[in-house]
């Protein structure tokens, strides 16, 4: 388990809780996870990304699972340069990857659909 960046409670103190965005993927279901779903159990692993509203500047992120302070990462790096999720959806992301999820997040928040 990792996080990194404002809690959903510090964005909701400081924005409002209409004032940011968060979307909580499971992990189960992806590629990823079915390639390694035979090792280990998946169905508890997440990632959550947490954005402003109006800019789609990256506040934090949690995830829990295999990889997830190796996913927080990339999330500290956003939170450093003061990246958006539209950043994050440009950036590569190797496929299957544990960091792919952050990719779909990222491109659910900018685009505001999730599939």
């Amino acid at each position: 388990i990792a996080s990194c960046g404002m809690t959903k409670t510090e964005c909701i103190q400081k924005y409002g809780a209409e004032g940011y965005d968060s979307l909580n993927v499971r992990e189960e279901g992806t590629d990823r996870a079915d390639v390694e779903g035979k090792e280990r159990h998946t169905d508890a692993n997440f990632v959550e990304l947490r954005a402003e509203k109006i800019t789609g500047r990256i506040l934090g992120a949690s995830a829990c699972g295999p990889a997830a302070a190796e996913t927080i990462n990339q999330v500290c790096l956003a939170l450093c340069n003061r990246l958006t999720v539209r950043d994050m959806a440009r950036a590569l992301h190797s496929y299957p990857s544990h960091g792919y999820l952050l990719y779909r997040i990222s491109m659910a928040l900018a685009t505001q659909t999730i599939s």
